[in-house]
């Protein structure tokens, strides 16, 4: 799998922000998920 495959830079879609391909989901919002621990509290599973 190649990270293009994955992430998509368009400068005209969410100001740039590298977003998941077919998404405006930003990168940037699973780090932030990942660092409130908010899947810890949902997914235990995926913490270990």
């Amino acid at each position: 799998m190649n990270i293009k495959d994955v992430v998509n830079v368009n400068p005209n879609r969410m100001s740039g922000a590298p977003c998941f391909t077919g998404t405006r989901v930003p990168i940037s919002h699973l780090f932030e998920i990942l660092e409130s621990g908010k899947v810890r509290k949902t997914a235990p599973c995926l913490g270990e």
